[in-house]
């Protein structure tokens, strides 16, 4: 079994879809691939033993709106003249 949930292309895509077809690897979980997005017919999403889920995991409602709110309150910050915890450089 492949797992991959780090960056695409470091899996060969088409070694990968033989392997898995010819039985030399159980299957595969995918979370990120080569090139994204992907179109609807694309091979590796035609394999009953290949799993692709979008690359969006961590992003759920409740980290969505923590994100939110971080990123307001460092605007703030910086617009009242404080330092942020994330600023890259002051020079503007």
């Amino acid at each position: 079994m492949i797992i991959n949930t780090s960056r695409g292309g470091i899996v060969d895509e088409s070694a990968l879809f033989k392997a898995v077809e010819s039985g030399q690897i159980a299957g595969a979980y995918l979370d990120v691939l080569e090139n994204e997005p992907v179109e609807k017919d694309y091979f590796l999403l035609n394999s009953s033993k290949i799993t692709v889920t979008p690359h969006i995991a961590g992003l759920t409602e409740e980290s969505q709106e923590r994100i939110t709110n971080i990123i307001s309150d460092e605007i703030m910050k910086v617009l009242e003249g404080k330092e942020s915890l994330f600023l890259v450089s002051s020079d503007f």
